[in-house]
């Protein structure tokens, strides 16, 4: 955890993390999320429903639908690029 403390300290900037529920884990997003909102850094976490059945195809959300998690994320960035 001290290299994922290290890192949240330096993050200036604020940060979307987004797993689909059936990812291998999402266990990484929850400890950084943590991290975050212990030291203040402003971000979200957002843990959408399974993609598919397997962790390789939870874990391919990212790429496979992107029109799931693009509207969270444009309204994350939308206050912060005025």
């Amino acid at each position: 955890m001290a290299g994922r403390s290290a890192a949240v300290a330096r993050t200036v900037a604020p940060v979307f993390l987004l797993f689909a529920a059936n990812d291998y884990s999402v266990a990484p997003g929850e400890a950084l999320a943590a991290e975050m909102a212990r030291l203040g850094k402003r971000h979200t976490l957002k843990i959408y429903p399974p993609v598919g059945r397997t962790p390789q195809e939870g874990h391919g959300f990212i790429h496979r639908r992107v029109a799931s998690w693009g509207p969270d994320v444009f309204a994350f960035l939308d206050p912060l690029m005025r």
